[in-house]
């Protein structure tokens, strides 16, 4: 799936204002073709259940012509023609309709170090793109060219889009070095949500996609800032729900820290293995502990195409469908690289609960 891994290279961050039209936070829609038994096809939003009467079924991905990406303070280049449908055959393991996956032998750590260096190349991709496009706007008969001079500003907004990179770049490479990224914490267990003493979504939501990020977190208040002052540690209990069942729904559950006080993560305190639910829907847990002042608790992702649950929400109704987590979510566009970026949006929430011990 290379293929839909470069067309990531659409989204040049913090260049210009975001495309017209509707906003759309979905890099691209997910649905599945099932050929059931006597021959008769559809195509539906949720993977089924169970394999009664089904003959097959296919992951179908449809790319979007055009992604909002304002949310995330990036600016997003439209596709010219709209990308042909991607399937993926799923297979039946017994419990769940799963994307076949073969073995590579890979530790962990190397699994980790692969895909970070995958990121680090489409920032770096990104950046050579960025300089082109800002020369064809200066040219003679460029976009710039063919409209009079570029305004004073334009030329800020892409040394500032190039500054940001840069600095995201630098992120990147730093993860490669880190051991919190680099080794898992903890283990992963399937699980049932807690119930109303938890922090996070009240009644789960159901939209689902793959994200314009790889990343998203929010601010779990501690019960008290002396008690870590004095070195008390906290365990963090976070459950997170997946869409699909296997690696097409399988993340790594993270924690952030702000280190510098200006409210924002900045700083991995761990991760946690790969996390796959066994069935579509299904949460997985993961504990840690720190005695950090400022924690940020949620999921990062590798892959272009995970699908993951999240949606945005009226800012008046937030109360009835979240509670005890901050209303500000934080994200990033590159796996490895920590979400500075406060979403821009409405109110972000996903399928997470948080206990604090």
């Amino acid at each position: 799936m290379k293929h839909v891994y470069y067309a990531l290279l659409a989204v040049l961050l913090n260049f210009g204002p975001a495309l017209a039209g509707q906003p759309d936070r979905n890099f691209g829609e997910i649905t599945f073709k099932v050929t059931y038994a006597d021959g008769k096809a559809a195509e539906l939003k949720n993977v089924p259940a169970s394999n009664e009467g089904i003959r097959s079924v296919a992951r179908v991905i449809r790319l979007e012509t055009q992604i909002d990406a304002s949310v995330i303070g990036a600016y997003c280049l439209k596709f010219t023609d709209r990308p042909e449908p991607l399937e993926q055959e799923l297979s039946w393991d017994g419990k769940a309709w799963v994307i076949p996956v073969e073995e590579k032998g890979e530790s962990d750590r190397q699994r980790i170090r692969g895909a970070i260096e995958m990121e680090l190349a489409l920032a770096n991709a990104a950046a050579l793109t960025l300089q082109r496009k800002a020369v064809e706007e200066a040219a003679p008969g460029g976009q710039a060219g063919a409209q009079g001079p570029r305004p004073a500003d334009q030329k800020k907004l892409i040394d500032e889009a190039f500054d940001r990179l840069s600095r995201r770049a630098e992120a990147i490479k730093a993860a490669m070095k880190d051991d919190a990224m680099l080794d898992a914490a903890g283990e992963v267990a399937q699980a049932k949500p807690s119930g109303a003493e938890a922090m996070g979504i009240v009644k789960p939501i159901e939209r689902f996609g793959m994200a314009i990020h790889k990343s998203q977190v929010w601010l779990v208040p501690t019960p008290g800032h002396a008690a870590a002052i004095q070195g008390r540690k906290w365990t963090y209990q976070v459950e997170i729900a997946h869409p699909e069942a296997g690696a097409a729904g399988a993340f790594y559950h993270v924690a952030y820290a702000d280190t510098d006080g200006d409210g924002a993560p900045d700083r991995l305190i761990a991760r946690s293995p790969l996390a796959q639910a066994e069935i579509a829907g299904g949460w997985t847990c993961w504990s840690f502990s720190s005695d950090e002042h400022v924690v940020f608790v949620g999921s990062a992702w590798a892959e272009e195409t995970t699908s993951v649950y999240f949606d945005e929400v009226d800012g008046g109704k937030l109360p009835d469908i979240w509670k005890g987590l901050a209303g500000e979510a934080y994200v990033s566009e590159f796996f490895g690289c920590p979400p500075f970026d406060k979403w821009r949006g409405r109110p972000l929430v996903a399928n997470i609960r948080v206990l604090v011990k």
